[in-house]
């Protein structure tokens, strides 16, 4: 079943390397989140643009539209040799790397969002996925000292390791 939250995101991938993630325009008080996230990340205030030709080299249209981005969020595919060393398939495995929502903006539904969006195109072309595999932080970060401490001063939780079974909400398109 897709996210009750999916509407509140759009992934917009302004260039072929890095899907970014931007609420979209339909956010009751879209203006004051992004106001606090500024604020928070004032290095971040200026938008970017729509410009990517393509993604993963399926060609698309760009749309010009200017937008501030909220977080981040890839989408890739490895090597058959390097998913079959993991215990995955060789073949329909996408992978979700960094996946970030805004310090300022977590707790809102943006990364459930987020993650709707990322199932709805990992099933259909160019990637085809039938599997999702979430790649977090490695192991010995998780256990290094320095890196417990950031997370816990921010009051976020440790990422863990986790595959994810894509839904039968998430067929592909015909």
């Amino acid at each position: 079943m897709a996210s009750k939250h999916a509407w509140k995101v759009e992934l917009i991938p302004w260039d072929h390397l890095s899907p970014e993630q931007a609420l979209t325009e339909a956010v009751p008080g879209r203006k004051e989140l992004l106001e606090t996230h500024i604020k928070a990340y004032p290095q971040e205030a200026a938008s970017i643009e729509d410009t990517a030709r393509e993604v993963r080299l399926a060609p698309r249209q760009p749309t010009g539209k200017r937008f501030t981005p909220i977080g981040h969020v890839a989408l890739d595919i490895h090597d058959p040799d390097e998913d079959e060393k993991l215990g995955l398939p060789r073949e329909g495995v996408a992978w979700l790397h960094q996946l970030y929502v805004s310090y300022a903006l977590q707790g809102k539904g943006y990364g459930a969002a987020a993650m709707s969006q990322v199932e709805a195109l990992a099933v259909n072309k160019p990637l085809n996925a039938k599997l999702l595999a979430l790649d977090t932080i490695a192991k010995e970060s998780q256990m290094d000292p320095v890196a417990r401490k950031d997370f816990q001063a921010r009051g976020v939780a440790m990422p863990t390791v986790s595959l994810m079974k894509l839904s039968p909400a998430h067929e592909p398109e015909d």
